[in-house]
């Protein structure tokens, strides 16, 4: 299936296509970057995220910290993964719900 694990001790990959046999979430990567607090400020404003779900896996923060440092309400249709990859660097994706693909 051609999924790639972020690292050893995350739950979720990332793969280049959609595969209709997978039966996890899906979810359609719009940012990704190294994280830093100026960085994901910036793709808050891009993305005009004012709400939104957030997932940490292997990652030095929790959601709430994460919700209250960047004044964010829980929900919505955004959401935001946290953890680390392959050489131990924080990252962050910025995704949205996949149905019926």
């Amino acid at each position: 299936m051609d999924i790639e694990p972020q690292n050893i001790n995350a739950t979720f990959g990332t793969a280049n296509h959609f595969n209709s046999g997978f039966i996890g979430r899906k979810f359609l990567i719009l940012e990704q970057s190294i994280f830093s607090q100026k960085l994901l400020s910036l793709a808050i404003a891009k993305y005009k995220i004012e709400k939104c779900n957030i997932t940490c896996r292997d990652f030095v923060l929790t959601p709430v910290e994460i919700l209250k440092k960047n004044k964010l309400i829980d929900g919505g249709d955004l959401y935001l993964f946290f953890t680390r990859n392959k050489k131990g660097e924080k990252i962050f994706f910025v995704t949205t719900t996949v149905r019926n693909l």
